[in-house]
């Protein structure tokens, strides 16, 4: 009893050309398929509301009812998708192809809210990944929970590895159904996002988050699409009034160039251990995971953008492209 109410908004799988079903293809032609749905930006609502009362906020939130309402929402989707994943289901169902499908469900993020999407705290970069081969589940030879380290770039080798076609060997991606997968740690970058410049990296293992912040001369919460929002207004008048007690560092004028997180001990990432003693040997160690990235790869966001792609963004944006990058084109 627990659906939502309105109209539907994704009926059917659409190719790649904006039309035509999984039912188009020929008969006994494979296919893969991408089924977008809307997340977060769904306008459909949960049947059964999430109660606000009864959301845990993160501590590094104001406790007010705005914010547990803001958390409500998006628990409030979960429900909107979580139904809309069952509709896909049915459908494999009554045209004949769950049993002879491979099922890929993922998010692109976490949270939507202020300090987890478009950053590298846990709340923005730990998603969901359920994979399932309702037919032949021993095909995937894993069931239940895995808790091991991995990231959604390793969606692409898993789906080759799955369709029996060669993962290239310069893929850093990896089958995660492989008997010799292992990732000793998950890399997650933040470059510009919409009109905002930045770079962030972060080295994710099981115990230890290592946050390096490259751009310490402007905020974390500088400019950017949401600050015209409710959401982030009511965020900011809640801090400069400072009536409520919550973790707020990250709303300061400045950050740290490196942070440091204890994951088992400190799973909202609040208490940066970088200058810890304590901790120095593990800090040197991650940094020198990160370095080695950098250098292996190439990481294109050491690289100032084009002024010809500023100018695009610029053209869009207008003035409320305030970072000193945008200069060349204002």
């Amino acid at each position: 009893d627990d659906y939502w109410t309105g109209p539907h908004e994704q009926k059917r799988f659409f190719g790649k050309q904006g039309h035509g079903s999984w039912n188009d293809r020929k008969a006994g032609q494979a296919f893969f398929g991408v089924i977008e749905l809307f997340g977060g930006k769904s306008k459909l609502k949960a049947k059964v509301p999430v109660d606000p009362a009864t959301i845990k906020v993160p501590p590094y939130y104001p406790d007010t009812p705005f914010q547990r309402q803001e958390l409500a929402n998006h628990y409030n989707q979960i429900k909107v998708t979580d139904v809309e994943v069952g509709q896909i289901i049915e459908q494999l169902k009554d045209d004949g192809l769950y049993k002879n499908t491979i099922i890929i469900f993922m998010s692109d993020n976490g949270y939507k809210t202020m300090r987890d999407k478009q950053f590298l705290y846990d709340g923005g970069t730990h998603m969901p990944l359920v994979i399932a081969s309702p037919g032949n589940p021993k095909l995937l030879n894993q069931f239940g929970v895995r808790e091991d380290m991995v990231s959604l770039m390793d969606i692409t080798a898993t789906s080759l590895s799955l369709a029996g076609i060669p993962i290239p060997s310069y893929m850093e991606s990896k089958d995660i159904f492989a008997k010799d997968f292992k990732r000793d740690y998950v890399v997650s970058v933040r470059d510009r996002c919409d009109f905002t410049i930045d770079r962030i990296r972060s080295i994710r293992t099981k115990e230890f988050k290592y946050i390096k912040n490259f751009m310490t001369d402007r905020p974390l919460m500088q400019s950017q699409y949401r600050d015209i929002r409710k959401s982030y207004k009511m965020l900011m008048k809640t801090y400069k009034e400072g009536k409520v007690s919550f973790y707020s560092k990250w709303l300061e004028d400045e950050r740290p160039a490196e942070e440091l997180y204890d994951l088992a001990n400190d799973p909202h990432e609040i208490n940066n251990l970088a200058k810890d003693p304590n901790f120095n040997t593990k800090l040197v160690e991650l940094r020198g995971y990160l370095n080695d990235w950098i250098a292996e790869t190439g990481d294109k966001g050491q690289y100032p953008e084009s002024k010809e792609q500023l100018k695009i963004i610029y053209e869009r944006w207008g003035e409320r492209c305030v970072n000193k990058e945008f200069d060349a084109v204002r």
